[in-house]
């Protein structure tokens, strides 16, 4: 560079936020490097050849001249590709996000740039920055990726350079918006332990005590002995009402107001790691364990809402989400011949019921199937991967 360029930061005249972050951050991260100012333009009236000095970000006109086959199948999530021709580096992601990915890499990859904390981001002193020949393809395996520090995700930057996305805080538009989670705060006032919004004590307990599990005078969660269902996991439809009733009409106005983004739908157990110990509870308890009793509601659920969904016209791609957490976290599973099988085949997940397991007693420093990670985690693991479909 030697205290100038000729390259320039181009994105498309319509760019999404996230997009032009992405160029800000190269902007800002080379001029922190070489003490030179790179100008950012839009793709509008620009020329390419192979003799041109650009930096690409997203899908514009300068992507499409340059005639480079950007090979999308098999790519998910906030993917992306980044690729030379001539002189010049073109970056595009799935989603903006992705992009904005992108950008962060080419920082890191390029520049040596490493974002070390919320205040402290590395940047070497150079004169020169190599653009050398590159064709990478960066696809991350999990769609939901958190810390579970609330300092690192009310930090919403660094969040984003540390290529980490959660639902627990609504994510601007310049890190690339909503996830596709639905929230709500009027009705839903927890993201994810949120069974007591769905069926609400303060409308129910004195009607139908029943329902809920009280401890020490307090409401802790549902009473999942008592939520309405049939041994088969059918709903009793011989009850006017039940929690599990109330709840898919509270599900089917979250899918009426909500766009065609929103496509995760969490009811979560409250948060506590203790349980119900009456006699309906502990039989069931005997025969489906404790995280099939959640599934068997669950997955009613989205059995009722999914034909309501289909019958309407609803034609969007949904997911309803659990947990498998605390008092739920060991799968429905016994071991026949040494290996795992359902309980019970009601307890089996139906395809688009997610179950996110939190394995929150695991040893983070090892893989959780690792021999050196605790036994309780890795069978945990090994249970769940024995009924899931995937887990990613």
């Amino acid at each position: 560079m030697n205290g100038a360029t000729n390259y320039k930061i181009v994105y498309s005249s319509n760019a999404g936020d996230a997009v032009i972050e992405g160029a800000k951050e190269i902007k800002q991260m080379i001029y922190d490097s070489t003490k030179v100012f790179i100008n950012i333009v839009t793709d509008e009236g620009l020329t390419y050849n192979d003799s041109s000095y650009y930096i690409s970000l997203g899908q514009n006109k300068i992507l499409q001249k340059s005639n480079l086959v950007f090979n999308y199948t098999g790519l998910k999530h906030d993917a992306f590709i980044m690729k030379t021709a001539g002189n010049s580096l073109f970056i595009d992601g799935v989603s903006d996000r992705g992009t904005l990915y992108g950008a962060y890499d080419f920082c890191e990859r390029f520049i040596g740039v490493r974002y070390l904390t919320y205040s402290q981001t590395y940047c070497p002193s150079l004169e020169n920055i190599t653009l050398y020949e590159t064709d990478i393809v960066s696809n991350p395996a999990f769609e939901d990726r958190c810390f579970m520090n609330r300092k690192f995700y009310d930090d919403y930057k660094y969040m984003s350079r540390m290529r980490c996305i959660h639902e627990y805080r609504d994510i601007p538009d310049m890190y690339g918006g909503n996830i596709g989670w639905f929230s709500d705060n009027t009705f839903v006032k927890n993201y994810v332990h949120n069974t007591l919004d769905y069926v609400e004590p303060d409308l129910y307990l004195h009607s139908h005590p029943e329902w809920f599990f009280v401890s020490d005078g307090n409401v802790c969660d549902l009473h999942y002995s008592h939520v309405g269902l049939n041994e088969d996991g059918t709903i009793n439809q011989s009850l006017n009402e039940s929690p599990v009733k109330i709840a898919i009409e509270r599900l089917k106005e979250f899918i009426l107001n909500s766009d065609d983004l929103i496509k995760y739908y969490m009811i979560g157990q409250m948060d506590l790691n203790y349980t119900c110990q009456c006699q309906d509870c502990v039989a069931q308890e005997a025969k489906y364990g404790r995280s099939g009793m959640n599934i068997r509601f669950v997955n009613a659920i989205y059995d009722e809402v999914s034909k309501w969904a289909k019958q309407n016209g609803i034609n969007k791609e949904w997911y309803l989400c659990s947990f498998a957490y605390q008092w739920s976290q060991s799968a429905p599973v016994k071991k026949v011949n040494g290996e795992y099988v359902a309980l019970d085949s009601t307890v089996l997940p139906r395809d688009n019921v997610i179950v996110r397991i939190a394995p929150i007693q695991a040893d983070n420093y090892y893989g959780m199937i690792d021999e050196r990670q605790n036994e309780r985690t890795r069978e945990m693991l090994l249970g769940w991967k024995a009924i899931l479909k995937e887990i990613r």
